[in-house]
């Protein structure tokens, strides 16, 4: 009995630190509505990151072999922002971005033509931000913490 009372307490301990290791916000969640801050964030997230998880996305979901990127307008994307409240061991988020982006006129295997948006959430460190970024490396300055993918109509 003994040990499976120290088997299950040794499970619970190691469930309960993985589940712990997500970032969570903490205080108000703010929408940047100002233009030029709006297209910064969104073209240093863009780059690397977005355009990277929306094209391995759709050309799983939609199986395709090639992808004609439609329009995005900026004035259609949206940014929220809010500070991270870190877990114990994770990297040094200090916030969290939510961007939502209505893509317009996608064509999927120069064939099929889509209207979609995509909601990303991401875990970042403010410094990537920064034009004089001390490491040079955003590896540990990024991380996806949740994407959603809606077919509009």
């Amino acid at each position: 009995m003994k040990k499976i009372l120290l088997m299950l307490a040794i499970a619970l301990f190691f469930v309960g630190s993985s589940a712990s290791a997500e970032v969570a916000g903490e205080g108000k969640v703010v929408e940047i509505k100002d233009k030029t801050t709006k297209t910064f964030m969104y073209q240093i997230l863009s780059r690397p990151y977005i355009h990277h998880i929306a094209s391995n996305f759709y050309h799983k979901k939609y199986n395709a072999k090639s992808i004609g990127w439609g329009e995005v307008k900026s004035e259609n994307i949206r940014i929220w922002i809010q500070e991270a409240k870190p877990a114990q061991g994770e990297a040094s988020y200090t916030h969290i971005v939510k961007i939502y982006i209505p893509y317009e006129k996608i064509v999927i295997n120069d064939k099929k033509e889509i209207n979609t948006a995509d909601t990303y959430v991401f875990a970042i460190d403010g410094d990537m931000f920064s034009l004089c970024s001390e490491s040079g490396k955003t590896e540990n300055q990024v991380k996806l913490l949740k994407h959603h993918h809606k077919e509009q109509r």
